[in-house]
């Protein structure tokens, strides 16, 4: 067991209930953290005295940042980043909840000094997953541009498909990483607006210049998928919304890691499945459909054509301007 300590950061609005049952799961540590930080994105009134609330009542130290204004995830997260005093922050999401011995598996590895990052799978309770048999990699972006997380299962006899190994990036719903390391990559890039999308991926990138990121299947999470609230919830569950914001911060990212020639290969095939997809009716929104009420085609081709050249002129702007 390390003896690093541990902050726990969840950034959450809007939702009450999820809130209260993520706080308890980590209440509940074989191996509690020494404070827990939750980051309000601007939540109403009823959910701010719920917050409140869950603080009194808690047996761990737990600090409260509010958001003035709505800032989504990656802003969310460098709030809890710049709040957390331990030596080691973990961030789980507020529809989220971990596995008892969650803490204790993130922190086992630290004690190995080129590791920086320590993660694990997250078991979708709010879709169908179907998890690949023992999968040769576990995360990556393909020569295609598909940025790919095989890590997302459908119940927990699917984790023993996996073994510890280094990776390179964690999802968001399960991470942590040395606070010294957050720091030293200015932790989240804000850039990645809109939904978050790819701004764990992102991190991820970056951190694999600095140090070693381990996945370990034994500190796994659950997700419930709320329907409701979240620093996530700017797409409002529109599909429109959702495409715009994923094709942008898609555009952004590889422009971000790869040549530009590469890049744009790359945001080339990206738009045109994306397209085809909704033109043949079968929109790439991954294990969301549900969430996604259909709408016009044109609509939906609109809003990708604009993510992509919004996430194009930022990617570009920041080549040519550091």
């Amino acid at each position: 067991m390390s003896t690093l300590s541990i902050s726990v950061v969840i950034c959450t609005r809007n939702r009450r209930a999820a809130l209260k049952r993520c706080v308890d799961s980590i209440v509940n540590q074989s191996y509690q953290p020494q404070e827990i930080i939750v980051v309000d994105d601007a939540s109403g009134k009823e959910t701010k005295e719920v917050i409140n609330k869950i603080i009194r009542n808690c047996e761990i130290p737990i600090r409260l940042i509010v958001n003035e204004k709505r800032m989504g995830p990656p802003t969310s997260r460098n709030e809890g980043i710049k709040a957390a005093k331990c030596d080691i922050v973990a961030f789980l999401d507020d529809d989220c909840s971990a596995d008892e011995n969650w803490i204790s598996e993130l922190s086992k590895y630290y004690e190995y000094e080129p590791i920086i990052g320590v993660g694990g799978p997250v078991i979708e309770l709010g879709r169908k997953i179907h998890a690949k048999t023992k999968p040769r990699k576990y995360m990556y972006i393909s020569k295609l541009g598909n940025v790919v997380n095989n890590t997302r299962l459908g119940d927990a006899d699917d984790l023993e498909k996996f073994d510890v190994r280094p990776v390179n990036f964690f999802q968001g719903g399960n991470m942590s990483y040395k606070r010294d390391a957050l720091i030293k990559l200015h932790g989240f890039d804000g850039g990645f607006k809109g939904n978050g999308y790819r701004e764990e991926t992102d991190l991820g990138i970056r951190s694999n210049k600095i140090g070693i990121q381990v996945f370990n299947p034994k500190a796994y999470t659950f997700h419930y998928s709320v329907k409701k609230g979240g620093c996530r919830d700017v797409v409002k569950f529109s599909m429109p919304r959702f495409l715009y914001w994923k094709t942008r911060n898609t555009c952004l990212l590889l422009l971000k890691h790869y040549s530009l020639l590469n890049a744009l290969k790359k945001i080339k095939y990206q738009f045109k499945r994306d397209i085809a997809g909704i033109i043949n009716g079968k929109p790439n929104l991954g294990t969301r459909e549900k969430f996604y009420p259909q709408v016009s085609r044109l609509v939906s081709i609109t809003y990708i054509f604009g993510g992509a050249m919004s996430g194009l002129i930022l990617g570009l702007f920041r080549r040519t301007h550091g």
